[in-house]
């Protein structure tokens, strides 16, 4: 088997799991025999350490859809003091922000926060708050073992298409309860943590987590990101602009080899999120696209600097590191 077709395997199994992102792995190996991918039990559960401990996949991520009191937002300030801005906002709205990057331009930073509420920040130079009315994960299920599609763009001549199908309404009367909050806390640590530990963690019984568990999954957009080259070697880069070629972006980077995202903003803004091993050529792809008018008004930085309350509890020895591992823990060398 060539290498590429052993990691064309591997983006089928992600591509199973994402659509069951809880599945057994006796359902995965189902999965796999029928395709003619592996046929042991031993082959795939190799194969999903493998892809975990070379972060092909990463820990399954949950958005949970907009209700009256969850709403999915971000915004971008400029300030003079990271430290301070980590201290005063992030700190103090610790429960309401899930998740920070900075980013670094000359002398100027700025910082990205994701969070489910706006912000008061009046003491800080807003670059832009949106309020995220669609959520479209793009997947590198398209890719074919080469990036240099991108720097040869020149002559692409896209089509208009309407904007993606807003994907980020809960339903009625969902309502983001204390025990939900909890649990929820548990599964974006991992998705796939076994029922005696959430029931550990938790405090509740097998019946109320699978209860609960339900509901949340049926309001919440979740998906395996998925990276052909370990995410480690990713750069992340955001883009926001005016847009008419939706699906275009959405092909497009669906031929890149790591997950990407694109969202829609209430003020009709696009929002691109590239994971990218070719930083360079992604820039000059979308800046060629503003120059010929597929986008209008852009913003761009690189994403450093990640912070998260899942992360910083780990650091603080909150969470169990084996609680991370999906399909069982690396054996030490």
């Amino acid at each position: 088997m060539s290498k590429f077709d052993k990691i064309f395997n591997l983006l089928q199994i992600s591509q199973y799991l994402n659509d069951h992102p809880r599945a057994r792995v006796i359902n995965v190996l189902k999965f796999c025999r029928a395709h003619n991918i592996l046929r042991s039990a031993d082959a795939v559960y190799n194969a999903l350490q493998y892809m975990e401990q070379n972060r092909i996949i990463v820990n399954p991520r949950i958005f949970l859809k907009n209700c009256p009191d969850h709403r999915n937002v971000h915004c971008i300030v400029k300030t003079e003091d990271v430290d301070a801005f980590m201290e005063l906002i992030v700190k103090e709205n610790r429960d309401s922000i899930k998740g920070v990057y900075q980013s670094r331009h000359g002398k100027e930073n700025a910082i990205y926060v994701k969070s489910t509420k706006l912000l008061f920040l009046r003491d800080f130079e807003i670059v832009e708050e949106i309020e995220w009315e669609s959520h479209n994960v793009i997947f590198p299920w398209g890719w074919n073992g080469s990036e240099t599609f991108l720097s040869e763009l020149q002559y692409t001549e896209p089509e208009e298409s309407p904007p993606p199908q807003e994907n980020l309404k809960a339903n009625p009367g969902f309502e983001v309860a204390e025990d939900m909050k909890t649990l929820l806390y548990w599964l974006k640590v991992n998705l796939r943590l076994r029922d005696v530990l959430n029931m550990k963690e938790t405090g509740f019984d097998h019946r109320k987590i699978k209860t609960l568990r339900d509901v949340i999954l049926a309001n919440s957009i979740v998906y395996f990101p998925t990276f052909i080259h370990g995410s480690q070697n990713y750069v992340p880069l955001y883009f926001s602009f005016f847009t008419k070629y939706y699906t275009f972006f959405r092909t497009l980077f669906g031929r890149c080899s790591g997950t990407s995202f694109l969202i829609k903003g209430k003020n009709d803004r696009t929002i691109l999120f590239v994971n990218t091993t070719k930083p360079y050529w992604v820039f000059r792809a979308i800046e060629h696209f503003e120059e010929v008018g597929i986008v209008r008004n852009m913003l761009f930085y690189y994403l450093q600097r990640k912070w998260n309350p899942i992360l910083e509890d780990f650091k603080l020895g909150k969470i169990p590191e084996k609680y991370l591992w999906m399909f069982g823990v690396p054996k030490k060398k």
